[in-house]
């Protein structure tokens, strides 16, 4: 990137902020969120302008159609699927103004409406409005990573084994509540379901049965746990998390440590390794990326390094 671009964004005053709001984030408390936001930006002098989704993937398109047009600084009002959204809008963009040799200006910034807002926390930012929209105002830019995986960016984890079972089981169910996802994933621990992984990293193989492969770019998923403590969004690296198949007692020991983080990863049950290039291969034909199933997409994940400005 240009020096005097680079300069630009990590040293100029925001002159125009462009949110993006997902009124359907946060159980729909993101709209009332956003207009919190609009007051703080008021009291400050910001320009700004607000872009409300309608649809699946609405997010993706605004963000793209901003970054091409040269905007300073996409604000994401939501949770992480509208971060996910966003993200893939500004790197698509992105890519298509340096087959250009056009200039990418753009940053991100993010509010925290949504439910997990497990990035945010991934990123050591705020969990309040007010500290949030104040760090937008006042904060430093940071390139941080991205994983891709067949075209699609991922800004948190991508996954295969019984996380992908509760989503199932979860977005089938009639009623939903927040104890749903955790009934699930008991009732996959103790009716044995396993998955033979093979996961290859760099070009080297590890063959295992277990109950969870995951490829992550920061620490905390599914609401604020600590998959995997070491994993920096910024380090150029993917993070493996493998919880290996044990008895059930075992697994829930394991397991009861993710709220810190603290001992989950014991060489044992649970595995870490790190690499640029991740493949990994089961008989299980959907993959829950940042929270959303897909189907037919081979889980070929590659580090897209620096890919998003970030102000931290």
């Amino acid at each position: 990137m240009d020096d005097d671009i680079l300069k630009s964004l990590y040293f100029t005053e925001l002159k125009m902020l462009d949110l993006i709001v997902n009124p359907y984030a946060g159980r729909g408390r993101a709209k009332t969120d956003a207009k919190k936001v609009f007051e703080i930006l008021d009291a400050n002098n910001v320009k700004f302008a607000p872009h409300y989704t309608a649809r699946k993937k609405h997010a993706t398109e605004i963000a793209y159609n901003l970054t091409l047009s040269g905007a300073e600084t996409i604000v994401s009002v939501g949770g992480d699927g509208t971060i996910h959204e966003i993200v893939n809008g500004i790197i698509l963009a992105r890519r298509e103004l340096e087959k250009q040799g056009k200039p990418f200006v753009t940053r991100l910034a993010l509010i925290p409406a949504g439910t997990g807002n497990d990035f945010m926390r991934s990123a050591n930012l705020p969990l309040s409005l007010e500290e949030a929209t104040n760090r937008i105002l006042s904060g430093s830019v940071k390139p941080v990573d991205a994983i891709e995986i067949d075209g699609t960016y991922e800004i948190c984890f991508a996954c295969r084994g019984i996380d992908v079972d509760v989503v199932n089981m979860v977005n089938a169910s009639k009623k939903k509540t927040s104890s749903s996802y955790l009934k699930k994933i008991l009732l996959c621990i103790f009716k044995g379901i396993k998955y033979d992984f093979c996961i290859n990293i760099d070009g080297n193989e590890i063959k295992t049965t277990g109950i969870v492969a995951a490829v992550l770019n920061g620490s905390v998923l599914a609401g604020g746990m600590h998959f995997c403590s070491p994993a920096k969004i910024d380090d150029g690296l993917l993070d493996v998390i493998v919880v290996e198949k044990r008895n059930p007692v075992s697994t829930l020991i394991a397991l009861s440590k993710l709220p810190s983080g603290k001992g989950f990863i014991d060489g044992k049950i649970v595995k870490h390794f790190s690499g640029k290039h991740v493949v990994i291969e089961t008989n299980q034909p959907l993959i829950d990326i940042d929270g959303e199933l897909f189907e037919n997409k081979e889980f070929d994940a590659k580090i897209a390094p620096n890919s998003i400005n970030l102000i931290l």
